[in-house]
């Protein structure tokens, strides 16, 4: 949908939020591995961030949690890219040869960039070659980053992480209204500032909405127009993917997870964790850790 310059604000305006998106844009890599030939099948799983497999031989399948639950194939030279919170399962063969990435992009306060788009789930061989590059060159720079310090490293990581984003841009599809979405985020983003400091604690909506200068119902109204959810389901997503974090890459005790991403005890954080991934507090960490060759 295209929008006249009228509903998106004055060209100074623009900028000035254009500008402040490209400042905040960040890129976060959980795990990584460089022409692995140690690739894992999963059971149903639920993750954080993204799944970005580059296949160089072999073939991944992927069967998504939803009504059709059919088996999409990436042979190689595609690319298999799994946004987050999407549950599914991944079936490898023995042969199999890939790149890998969890990996998450966020603007200002941990909003995920690609949850105002519609992201393909097999990427075609033609279509592949700018993102198989950009993750072989990323996972081989996290590789050497591994075993010594370079500052040389840390540039090729940002921008080789930054290229990716603009290739995986390009095979995506923005949902309604992007643009306008994009460029209304400066109007709640008292309220994500709020929610990242708080997640460990109690988040009022009529807090939130005060932040931002708003009546109550004006602001939940405002704010899944932007993001998608209503205040409250965002707060409680945030929770759940540091919670799942945690999980995976972190050893405190599962009582001490639940705390600091303000549950006020462990039965109660595990049937919610439950009810959003299928799985308990436990049994997660135990099998995302099996399906990760190492951590980076």
């Amino acid at each position: 949908m295209q929008l006249n310059p009228a509903q998106l604000g004055d060209a100074s305006t623009n900028n000035t939020i254009a500008k402040l998106i490209e400042q905040s844009l960040t890129p976060h890599i959980y795990w990584s591995a460089h022409s692995s030939g140690n690739c894992i099948s999963t059971e149903w799983r639920v993750l954080p961030f993204m799944v970005l497999l580059s296949v160089r031989e072999g073939e991944y399948r992927c069967v998504l949690d939803n009504t059709e639950k059919r088996e999409l194939r990436a042979g190689a030279g595609s690319t298999l890219l799994i946004p987050a919170g999407l549950c599914h399962r991944l079936i490898v063969d023995q042969a199999t040869v890939a790149d890998g990435l969890h990996i998450h992009f966020t603007l200002f306060h941990n909003l995920d960039v690609f949850s105002f788009y519609e992201l393909p789930v097999i990427i075609t061989a033609d279509k592949s070659a700018g993102i198989a590059t950009c993750v072989n060159e990323l996972t081989a720079c996290l590789a050497d980053c591994e075993q010594t310090f370079s500052i040389s490293r840390i540039a090729l990581k940002r921008s080789a992480s930054f290229r990716l984003f603009y290739e995986i841009i390009m095979v995506s599809h923005p949902v309604v209204d992007t643009e306008f979405r994009f460029l209304q985020l400066n109007r709640i983003l008292p309220a994500l500032k709020v929610i990242e400091s708080n997640l460990d604690g109690g988040v009022k909506v009529e807090a939130l909405a005060t932040a931002c200068g708003l009546s109550r119902n004006a602001f939940s109204r405002l704010f899944k127009q932007i993001t998608g959810a209503s205040p409250l389901r965002f707060v409680n997503r945030k929770r759940l993917e540091l919670a799942m974090s945690k999980l995976v890459y972190g050893d405190l005790p599962i009582s001490e997870i639940a705390r600091s991403v303000g549950f006020c005890d462990q039965f109660h954080f595990s049937k919610t964790f439950r009810a959003e991934t299928g799985e308990s507090p436990s049994q997660y960490r135990d099998s995302i850790r099996m399906s990760l060759p190492h951590k980076i």
